[in-house]
């Protein structure tokens, strides 16, 4: 690849359609919007529009088309799974609006809103939406990904709230799908990936009547990391879908970390039962408004930009238990394999809703086993440890790079994945929308 500069008609000729900002290699101002959120990514667009307004993006698909580019999308720049080199890279950032229905329940997001955006003004109408563990992460991106939440056992997946979907095709159009309009298409990009089959711009999606939830972490010393796993995989067994929790081991520590959508009172005995039994060497599990839920898992969200992937898991064995203290411990020979590694218990909605949804397979086992940080080599190594005892499912919003692409198909089951090819091929049959998950015509 050269990388080289367009021709200048060609950036002219763009210029004239886009009242956002367009800039080639050459121009100051391309290294900045080129970047993703994950500084190891390291893409160069023939070309990267900046939109301000929806027509500036049906102008850049457009004139991609008329070019025989390939078209890239970015928002946050998060969950990159090719790099847009030699595209034309759209990025939607500045498309950040947020409205409530409050009577209705519901909130329309423009294509570059963040939850920061959405949540504190959904709170205020006491409405949620159903976010995850960062809210600097685009609801559209995240939201096509599937979305695996706080909230998501009592609730489901953020794409499972998804009402409507406004949508710039690679042909240039725009459209709006929904159950009844472009039905197959709204089914794909429900959980299917974004940047895949065209430009998500808008989406309305339905949100919850929750504003205070008992949330928190409890933190043990690393030494009790083995003991902490094993009674957590006990303990979640038969909770009800109001408790969504995690448990993450640390080289520094071991920690228990959730929410409980009910009566506080009754998170808290549930809570308890962790204090009597050892008493935490850090407790912040209170009662938290629903736009703060970010703060549960905000320190070990920084190592994420170095690499995150996952597997699905049916039961938590003590040979499971074994490999993840041991990836997350360190040594006296060096640094722990892996910054963390955690398993979220999911199952209740999330499981319910799994049959018809395009990411059913990703969805369906009780538990995922996260791991997050180290080398590439490291992970797979853990990965390969792990192999016997996982199911091979893969989610797809806690995955990246290379792996992102290799194990998309994991996510889906195989009448799944046809199905949405069949999509792919009816939409994109010039494959112009490459750089997302590789699912092919």
């Amino acid at each position: 690849m050269d990388h080289s500069a367009p021709p200048p008609e060609m950036l002219d000729e763009l210029r004239r359609r886009v009242a956002g900002d367009v800039f080639a290699p050459d121009d100051p101002g391309y290294d900045t919007w080129r970047s993703a959120w994950n500084p190891l990514v390291d893409q160069r667009p023939v070309v990267v529009a900046v939109a301000d307004t929806v027509d500036d993006v049906v102008a850049a698909v457009r004139f991609a088309r008329a070019h025989d580019l390939g078209v890239a999308v970015q928002s946050t720049g998060h969950g990159v799974a090719r790099e847009a080199d030699d595209a034309v890279l759209v990025v939607t950032s500045r498309l950040r609006g947020v409205r409530i229905d409050a009577s209705h329940r519901t909130a329309t997001v423009e294509a570059g809103a963040r939850w920061d955006d959405l949540l504190p003004v959904a709170r205020a109408h006491g409405l949620t939406g159903l976010s995850g563990s960062s809210n600097d992460i685009g609801v559209v991106g995240y939201t096509l990904g599937g979305g695996l939440g706080w909230l998501a056992r009592r609730f489901g997946l953020a794409s499972d709230t998804v009402l409507s979907i406004d949508l710039v095709t690679p042909d240039g159009l725009l459209v709006t799908t929904d159950a009844d309009r472009h039905p197959e298409v709204f089914w794909a990009l429900k959980g299917g990936g974004a940047g895949t089959l065209g430009v998500v711009v808008g989406m309305e999606l339905e949100l919850v009547p929750v504003t205070e939830v008992y949330a928190g972490t409890l933190t043990y010393p690393h030494s009790l990391a083995w003991a902490v796993v094993r009674r957590w995989r006990d303990w979640v067994i038969g909770q009800r879908p109001e408790l969504t929790t995690q448990v993450v081991i640390e080289p520094t520590g071991v920690s228990v970390r959730g929410c409980w959508v009910g009566e506080p009172t009754l998170g808290r005995a549930l809570i308890d039962q962790w204090r009597t039994w050892s008493l935490p060497i850090a407790d912040d599990w209170e009662i938290r408004p629903t736009d703060r839920l970010d703060l549960i898992a905000h320190r070990t969200d920084e190592a994420i930009p170095v690499g995150i992937t996952n597997d699905g898991l049916s039961v938590v064995r003590d040979e499971v238990v074994d490999v993840l203290v041991a990836a997350a411990a360190a040594s006296p020979d060096g640094p722990a394999r892996v910054a963390w590694a955690g398993i979220r218990h999911v199952g209740g909605a999330v499981r319910n809703r799994s049959e018809a949804a395009v990411n059913g397979r990703g969805r369906r086992d009780p538990f995922v086993i996260e791991l997050c940080g180290g080398t590439a080599e490291d992970r797979h190594g853990v990965r390969t440890e792990l192999a016997p005892y996982v199911t091979g499912a893969t989610f797809l919003n806690l995955v990246d790079g290379v792996e992102r692409r290799d194990r998309t198909a994991s996510s889906f089951s195989a009448d799944h994945l046809a199905r949405l090819q069949a999509v792919k091929a009816a939409l994109d049959p010039d494959h112009r929308f490459r750089f997302g998950l590789p699912i092919t015509p």
